[in-house]
């Protein structure tokens, strides 16, 4: 498969700071949990639209501090693509290409809210493609196999 990277864009963008301005007398060392979800379709002309969801929820003594949520999208222009390939490209390739964007629009917004750049951990879409596609592969139904 052959692709080329049209644009980069911030499709959605959401920050919540639900304790300030008392969470910043607090010492922060926030438990981070990230959660991703990519997906794409294809549009007119051979182009893909893929999409990266990162959500990130900051917890300061259990307490919410900041919830972020980001949605960057890729325009990829595509050629010669088998089905199987564009899968794959949808599930790996193209959130990999589209992670730095979410990572840094994270981090701005969290300096925006007012605390330290909030660094999202590296992300292995390979593992999280495997494990999408082995739940898929799962019978369904009654527990039963």
């Amino acid at each position: 498969m052959k692709f080329r990277l049209v644009r980069v864009y911030a499709k959605d963008l959401s920050l919540e700071n639900p304790r300030a301005p008392a969470v910043f007398g607090e010492e922060w060392s926030p438990e981070v949990e990230m959660r991703l979800h990519a997906s794409g379709k294809q549009l007119e002309g051979g182009l893909v639209e893929a999409t990266l969801q990162a959500s990130v929820d900051a917890r300061v003594g259990g307490q919410p501090a900041m919830v972020v949520e980001v949605v960057v999208a890729g325009l990829f222009a595509i050629a010669e693509a088998q089905e199987d390939a564009m899968e794959q490209a949808l599930g790996v390739t193209f959130p990999s290409i589209l992670y730095p964007y979410a990572s840094e629009t994270v981090a701005a917004l969290s300096v925006r809210a007012g605390f330290p750049p909030l660094l999202m951990q590296p992300a292995d879409f390979d593992e999280l493609y495997r494990q999408r596609r082995a739940g898929a592969e799962r019978p369904s139904g009654n527990g039963k196999s």
